[in-house]
């Protein structure tokens, strides 16, 4: 089990926890993905995955994020 506490860029800190049990080596991932809905600032919000398997298998993990577009300033005519 691991926690951080994610700093948002001009938002509020996230507290994430990672639990994980390995799971056996024929496992294979299929490009699924985890979507976390918006939180407001000031409120917070959790998501709760969870993979198991009974067999012993070397893990690895990571992480990706989509930037949000950058906002495009238009001059006024």
């Amino acid at each position: 089990e691991f926690s951080v506490l994610l700093q948002v860029k001009k938002g509020p800190t996230l507290h994430i926890r990672l639990r994980a049990t390995v799971v056996q080596l024929l496992l294979g991932v299929s490009r699924n993905r985890i979507q976390f809905p918006d939180v407001q600032v000031g409120q917070s919000g959790y998501e709760i995955v969870r993979l198991y398997n009974h067999f012993d298998a070397p893990c690895e993990w990571f992480i990706t994020a989509k930037k949000p577009a950058k906002k495009v300033k238009h001059r006024r005519m």
